[in-house]
């Protein structure tokens, strides 16, 4: 993480030197809302199921723009998501929530649509990497699921800057890689015939997002 960070603040300082003018730099403070829901894969997604969960994120953001329209913006972001899971059984349903933290890296391709000096549309897309903190352990109904320190994603996405230095965005982040899997066997008498399989999980969110650049 220290090397991500450091990369950021060597990019920022090269592209404020004279030699990197012809590139358009901004940088700013983006945060916003996210809404979280686990796909659960192998035989355990015929006993879970998961409900749409809020969170939020927020963190320093850079903006590069080149020729054409395109650019490259890239963010460093405190993340927290709701996780939601449900279990469905023969004697009642059951549901928890568990709060998951990540220090997020997204980067992503551009391409900006100019409407007079004021007035912006964009288009973006590009890899996401969450580097999960704090407890990677969660028990739930009984069985210990571990999230993974990294989980790879994929953002597409769209929004509108306005008077050059707010934009607003909304955008769809969904599983490349697991997000997290199951350690323990479950009960034999709430779920017969699982024990030996391997169950993991992938996190789906939409975001809804504000940037100010100074």
């Amino acid at each position: 993480m220290k090397k991500i960070l450091l990369s950021l603040v060597l990019i920022a300082f090269t592209l404020g030197t004279p030699t990197a003018k012809a590139i358009d730099f901004d940088w700013g403070v983006t945060g916003g809302l996210n809404v979280t829901k686990l796909n659960m894969n192998g035989t355990g997604e015929k006993f879970f199921s998961s409900s749409n969960r809020a969170g939020w994120f927020i963190g320093p953001k850079i903006d590069l723009g080149f020729i054409l329209g395109l650019g490259l913006d890239a963010s460093v972001q405190f993340q927290q998501n709701k996780h939601n899971l449900k279990l469905e059984t023969p004697v009642g349903d059951f549901s928890t929530t568990h709060t998951a933290n990540f220090v997020s890296l997204p980067i992503n391709a551009r391409y900006n649509i100019g409407l007079g000096d004021s007035f912006s549309i964009f288009i973006a897309t590009g890899p996401q990497f969450d580097f999960g903190w704090g407890d990677t352990e969660e028990n739930w109904f009984s069985t210990t699921f571990r999230r993974e320190n990294l989980a790879v994603n994929w953002n597409v996405g769209a929004g509108v800057r306005v008077l050059k230095h707010l934009e607003i965005g909304l955008g769809y982040n969904f599983g490349l890689s697991k997000s997290g899997e199951r350690v323990e066997d479950w009960s034999d008498a709430i779920l017969n015939g699982l024990n030996g399989n391997k169950e993991d999980y992938r996190a789906n969110s939409f975001k809804l997002h504000a940037t100010y650049y100074f």
